[in-house]
């Protein structure tokens, strides 16, 4: 039987991420595994579409209960064919198992 890991929980977030992201204009997509951290990508869909760093702070005002921070501290990281991407960390990973959190890139509207 393989190790327990934090996938169902961040399949537990998704749902309210992507409320989020359509408020916002954007739809929402997850790629990887989640057996570590919860990549997603948003994608602009609407002509309202609001501006990365509008969406970004949004999905953290969601999530933000779950490191207790207060204030949004983060800068996003600039990537490849302009996406730019923030790193929310979130619940207590298991040991070795690396970082434990929401791995957000929003692609550039146009």
């Amino acid at each position: 039987m393989k190790t327990a890991n934090i996938a169902p929980a961040y399949a537990g977030l998704y749902a309210g991420l992507c409320e989020v992201a359509r408020e916002n204009g954007y739809a929402l997509a997850i790629h990887g595994s989640l057996a570590n951290d919860m990549d997603v990508v948003a994608i602009p869909w609407t002509d309202e579409a609001v501006a990365p760093e509008v969406l970004a702070l949004a999905m953290w005002k969601r999530v933000k209960w779950l490191n207790h921070q207060t204030e949004f501290p983060y800068t996003p990281q600039a990537m490849p064919h302009g996406r730019l991407a923030w790193f929310f960390p979130l619940l207590q990973a298991p040991p070795n198992e690396g970082r434990s959190g929401i791995d957000l890139s929003i692609t550039p509207r146009t």
